[in-house]
């Protein structure tokens, strides 16, 4: 059976990505918000470590990403890695005394190619799983398809890493 690259499976696939990764990522911001001195201390010292290279962001969101394409097991790397994001935009939000919302609005444009190439990979990993749990034809997918995917993540995340290296370098170092 032959399917399209945006099939039914897929787009739901999308719906449940977008909710999964906005949910992991705001409970990571209120458990930053919430969190003790001993864990904002380790976050900003880990914050002080970061090399701003777009070459060592890309390479770093594209593992994340490829990583997400594993059925089954890469959600779960996926949630737990917005988690500990949504964990740091807490933290920052509360140490500069910043509403975490403003925040994500002024880092929107990073903010979107980055998470629109999660939620692609999200959603793709996701339909992957689906079509091995229906015992549809996942070769068919991966062969036809699944390249499409991992393109479109490599450019955004592209775009995303050279963004993400100006904008620390301009406010971090």
């Amino acid at each position: 059976m032959e399917y399209k690259y945006r099939n039914k499976s897929f787009i739901n696939s999308i719906a449940l990505s977008v909710t999964l990764i906005t949910l992991a990522l705001f409970i990571g911001i209120q458990s930053g918000l919430d969190s003790d001195v001993k864990v904002r201390e380790e976050f900003l010292k880990r914050i002080g470590e970061i090399k701003p290279k777009a070459e060592l962001i890309f390479a770093n969101n594209f593992g994340v990403s490829l990583a997400t394409l594993i059925p089954f097991a890469g959600a779960a790397f996926h949630l737990f890695v917005q988690y500990n994001t949504g964990l740091g935009i807490g933290i920052l939000s509360d140490v500069q005394n910043v509403n975490p919302l403003l925040l994500i609005i002024f880092i929107l444009p990073l903010f979107l190619l980055e998470y629109t190439s999660y939620t692609l990979a999200l959603a793709e990993g996701a339909n992957l799983s689906y079509l091995i749990i229906r015992r549809r034809d996942i070769k068919n997918r991966i062969k036809k398809h699944l390249w499409k995917t991992i393109v479109v993540i490599a450019l955004l995340l592209g775009i995303g890493a050279i963004f993400e290296a100006y904008l620390i370098n301009i406010f971090v170092t």
